[in-house]
């Protein structure tokens, strides 16, 4: 057990390390990676490349493809039967995702104060339609069956994006604009917004294994 923790200690230093280790040995000044919220650096215009998107979509639709066509086993297991209606709460998490995502995008300017703050519903939204689909599809929902292991992931989903956002200052892959807030608001509103992810992961992993053929198609030989 000890051994494992220092394992789990050792490659946690290495990963955290070695990114800003790289950015000191090439000269590059850490202090403004540490800023938050993080300045926008700029970074040039970023070109788009159309034989590479080609390919990339090409290459997707052979992978589909091939998933699709696997040999499946020999006796396919039966889609798990409805189990009732689609419950209450998967409809008002539906409504919540769809008028979330209505406000996010429709610019409206009475809504100015509000539109960034609509992450976070939205996700919640979807977490509950899903959950309340498995409902629907096989009678059991993991959010009802293991409450507080849902509850968990929620502050273990915001400390796994931190570590991405981490990653991000060295390679800025993704930028944040308009923040203009102070580091406090800027980190609770972004740990609040991060702390969807996992769960709603989570719940779509739940929700495809309920497609048992779907299951005997990606786990054939």
């Amino acid at each position: 057990m000890k051994s494992l923790g220092a394992r789990a200690v050792a490659w946690g230093l290495l990963c955290l390390g070695l990114p800003a280790l790289g950015t000191w040995l090439a000269g590059v000044g850490l202090p403004p990676l540490w800023k938050f919220p993080p300045e926008v650096r700029e970074i040039g215009e970023v070109g788009f490349s159309p034989g590479v998107a080609w390919a990339y979509w090409v290459g997707m639709a052979f992978l589909f493809a091939w998933l699709l066509k696997r040999r499946p086993m020999a006796v396919l297991p039966v889609e798990p039967p409805g189990a009732g209606r689609f419950p209450w709460w998967g409809w008002m998490g539906l409504l919540g995702l769809g008028v979330s995502w209505w406000l996010a995008w429709s610019r409206f300017p009475w809504f100015s104060w509000g539109q960034a703050y609509t992450f976070t519903p939205l996700w919640v939204g979807y977490v509950l339609g899903v959950n309340a689909w498995v409902q629907r599809r096989t009678g059991r929902c993991p959010l009802l069956e293991r409450p507080v292991f849902f509850c968990v992931l929620f502050p273990v989903s915001a400390g796994f994006w931190w570590v991405f956002e981490y990653y991000n200052r060295f390679v800025q892959n993704w930028i944040y604009q308009g923040v203009g807030v102070g580091p406090v608001e800027y980190v609770v509103h972004a740990s609040v917004c991060f702390s969807t992810v996992l769960p709603a992961v989570y719940s779509t992993a739940v929700l495809l294994e309920s497609f048992q053929k779907l299951q005997v198609r990606m786990c054939g030989p």
